[in-house]
């Protein structure tokens, strides 16, 4: 069996070692050339395969008519890059590709993967249109000669044009978009028929406050990611100015910013206008909200709960989440029994100290029994993330998932597809049993 080889640890000398290739090379060929595999990810942690395996599996990814998704990493050579980019452009069913590569691209090249008829997602991240380090940086000047291109990079957004009309989400990570090129993609979103579901541009850095505005008003799209762009209080008040303007925006995520203010002590937060505003307008206008990792203060995450307890608000927020926040927020744990007894809109809280899923909010035995209590009367919220949970917790929102409402909320000449509600709740057994126990006459009826 072929293998690399690399110097023997402990030894000066150079001795050859034979490592093992990875079986599951053998098998992701096999599967490629039978069309048994719908996704694939290539140049991650792939240090044992050469050169002339990479080129059997662009062959095999060449003649492959079954892939739907494909991620391509940044461990690969850039000739062995080209290379499989160019057999995947030849893919007759991708709908999904990610290039996490960091790396320039030529232009014909990522016309051809970016114009693809079938794709649905895309993802670049850190992608710019440029030339190799060497013969493809040569240019023929006017006297003739051959000299070295400068300045030859350019963004993603020269191509915005060739965009395949079947993109439904988008997302360009650290970019790092000037105004043209904002300007380019707003003007690609609202040529299209229907709005993208997704468009993100996570962590670019350089997002101005007009680029921050044309996005608000002219992004043809139902969630705005803008995770880690550096906003902070004046990016909160453009948002709140502009979020009202635009006609499809939903969802706006703006995790890892420090909108309260840059540069300042959450324990002890300033004044910040701008980010009180932007908190009135998005709980008007947003239907889901991220706001992790924002360093708010306790008083700030108590203010955002605080909305979402009154019965005649006017929120129309379905989904909010904060990760990342103080340990010790709602301290006496009555917010959120009042939130999940008051709020009748509210589908998804997930709401966590830390964004690491071990590290959860602490709550007492009669605490958890509270939310419990109050979760029987919700027939609306179907997630619930704090970081603890139960059974009963478990299942009433597995209930609420399947459509519990509908035992409670009969409108006489409104049908209820029970069939596929039962459909929904076949996955958890205990929820069809209590749907079948407690709502049997209903599904009989057809009510």
């Amino acid at each position: 069996m072929k293998g690399a080889l690399k110097r023997s640890p402990g030894n000066s000398k150079a001795f050859p070692v034979a490592i093992p290739k990875a079986p599951s090379f053998q098998v992701l060929r096999r599967q490629l050339e039978s069309d048994q595999i719908h996704r694939v990810r290539i140049g991650f942690c792939e240090s044992c395969l050469t050169i002339d395996d990479y080129a059997k599996l662009c062959k095999s990814i060449r003649h492959n008519t079954s892939l739907t998704h494909v991620e391509v990493g940044w461990e690969l050579p850039r000739f062995v890059l080209l290379r499989l980019l160019d057999s995947i452009t030849q893919l007759p069913s991708l709908e999904s590709l990610s290039l996490i590569i960091y790396a320039s691209l030529p232009k014909r090249l990522l016309r051809r993967l970016v114009s693809i008829p079938t794709l649905k997602h895309l993802e670049l991240r850190n992608v710019t249109i440029g030339a190799s380090p060497w013969k493809e940086r040569l240019i023929l000047n006017t006297t003739g000669n051959l000299s070295m291109a400068s300045g030859t990079r350019q963004q993603a957004s020269v191509l915005a044009n060739c965009f395949s009309d079947s993109i439904e989400s988008l997302h360009l990570v650290a970019c790092d978009f000037g105004e043209k090129d904002i300007e380019s993609f707003c003007a690609w979103t609202e040529r299209r028929q229907r709005p993208l579901q997704d468009l993100g541009f996570a962590f670019s850095a350089s997002i101005a406050s007009e680029c921050l505005a044309r996005l608000c008003r002219r992004a043809n799209c139902r969630l705005l990611d803008l995770t880690g762009c550096g906003l902070g209080d004046n990016d909160a008040f453009v948002l709140a100015q502009n979020l009202p303007k635009s006609k499809t925006i939903e969802n706006l995520v703006v995790a890892r910013n420090p909108l309260w203010g840059i540069g300042t002590d959450s324990s002890t937060p300033p004044s910040c206008p701008g980010f009180e505003e932007f908190l009135q307008v998005a709980f008007r206008v947003l239907k889901g909200l991220d706001l992790s990792c924002c360093e708010l203060s306790e008083a700030q995450v108590d203010n955002i709960l605080q909305k979402l307890t009154k019965k005649d608000t006017a929120s129309s927020i379905e989904s909010l989440t904060m990760f990342g926040i103080p340990k010790y927020c709602d301290k006496d744990n009555a917010l959120l029994p009042q939130i999940l007894r008051n709020n009748s809109v509210l589908k998804s809280l997930r709401i966590r100290p830390t964004a690491d899923p071990y590290h959860n909010l602490l709550f007492s035995e009669e605490q958890v029994a509270s939310i419990e209590e109050s979760l029987v009367e919700n027939y609306t919220i179907e997630t619930l993330q704090l970081g603890h949970s139960s059974v009963l917790l478990d299942l009433l929102l597995g209930l609420n998932q399947a459509g519990r409402r509908y035992l409670r909320d009969q409108q006489p000449n409104v049908p209820v597809d029970w069939a596929k509600i039962l459909a929904r709740a076949s996955l958890r057994p205990d929820v069809l049993f209590w749907l079948l126990r407690n709502g049997m006459d209903h599904i009989t009826t057809g009510n």
